[in-house]
């Protein structure tokens, strides 16, 4: 029996990735996430920690962009001329977290799927599978769910920065 939960071995590495950028090297995609997520969901959260330090030993990755102005979600104009534009992740996954804390994480979902959908395919589909891996930690999450949720905005940001 493992002594971390999921959920503790999640919030863990989330922890431990929150100052880490969206990409590495060449604009590769970083997996970290998205892999100590399913270590943990696999039945491997003993084995979290130790894989995420080494993933940051490992990696090189891009500083946390810097925001730089508000993206307006309730301005189609606005918000459609943003989609795509990876120099906008830091705006776009602000937006998300602004989303996040007044709405509940399945009607931000439910607004945003649909408009994210028609650039699915983008850097692989690794937006919506951060996605996915985040919308399963925020629905295992009990309590204290900032991480997750934080996680979900990082997800959604990145799909809609790199939309195509």
């Amino acid at each position: 029996m493992a002594a971390l939960s999921y959920s503790d071995a999640v919030s863990e590495a989330l922890e431990r990735l929150r100052p880490v950028g969206f990409e590495h090297g060449r604009s590769f995609v970083n997996h970290a996430p998205m892999a100590a997520e399913a270590l943990a969901h696999m039945g491997y959260a003993d084995e979290v920690p130790a894989w995420v330090e080494r993933n940051l030993r490992s990696r090189s990755y891009h500083d946390v962009p810097e925001r730089r102005w508000p993206i307006d979600p309730d301005d189609p104009a606005d918000w459609q001329a943003a989609l795509g534009d990876f120099s906008r992740v830091a705006d776009w996954t602000a937006l998300f977290e602004r989303e996040l804390a007044l709405s509940p994480w399945t009607q931000v979902l439910a607004r945003w799927w649909p408009r994210l959908l028609p650039g699915l395919s983008a850097v692989l589909t690794h937006g919506v599978i951060r996605t996915a891996h985040a919308v399963r930690a925020v629905a295992a999450a009990s309590g204290d769910n900032r991480l997750q949720l934080g996680e979900l905005a990082q997800g959604l940001g990145y799909w809609a920065a790199r939309h195509s």
